[in-house]
């Protein structure tokens, strides 16, 4: 965290909150930052960074540069659909506005490969610690 902290500033939060990302039990804070007006919130499983959610959302059409997605799923994060882009490891939630709820980068893969992945079947839930 001291990168994402160096990086970003510190925490709106005195301490982590406990959530569940992908079926695992994870950690995550909130920062201010000008990339998302009303900041970010960074996942982690100890000091590792698995996840960064922006809000407002990443509009998919910001993403049209990188051609039609490989693949597309039903997301358990936001209620919409993932669209992935198997050959450059990214793999984005879409809420059904359109926007992007949650941008994972992966190693690059196939269709196939991608769509059986595990990281394909996240669930998000925040709970109070």
């Amino acid at each position: 965290m001291a990168v994402v902290s160096a990086a970003l500033g510190p925490s709106i939060d005195t301490a982590p909150h406990g959530g569940v990302l992908g079926g695992s039990p994870t950690t995550f804070l909130r920062f201010t930052a000008d990339a998302a007006a009303n900041g970010l919130v960074v996942w982690t499983v100890g000091d590792l960074v698995v996840a960064i959610e922006g809000q407002p959302y990443i509009r998919v059409e910001d993403l049209d540069a990188l051609g039609p997605p490989g693949v597309r799923l039903a997301s358990g994060v936001s209620r919409g659909e993932q669209l992935g882009w198997p050959e450059r490891g990214l793999l984005a939630h879409l809420d059904r506005s359109g926007g992007i709820r949650l941008l994972y980068g992966l190693p690059p893969t196939t269709p196939d490969a991608m769509s059986a992945d595990p990281i394909t079947r996240v669930v998000s839930e925040r709970r109070p610690v």
